[in-house]
């Protein structure tokens, strides 16, 4: 089965307990992203911090984060 699409949550999925992402998760998210999974935000965090973690995330195209 091939992976088009990952659904990620924010707060103790993705971020740490920094509210950072890890190398090793922007890498990995980055090397998926390359070969065209979308990479979705699916979270209850309020919509002003989410922003915040899509630089670390985007590669070439935002409209990929959602």
């Amino acid at each position: 089965m091939i992976c088009r699409l990952i659904a990620l949550d924010l707060d103790g999925t993705l971020l740490n307990s920094k509210k950072m992402i890890s190398p090793a998760s922007v890498s990995a998210l980055q090397s998926a992203q390359q070969v065209g999974v979308k990479i979705i935000l699916a979270t209850g965090t309020f919509a002003q911090r989410s922003p915040a973690v899509l630089p670390a995330i985007a590669v070439n195209r935002a409209d990929d984060l959602l």
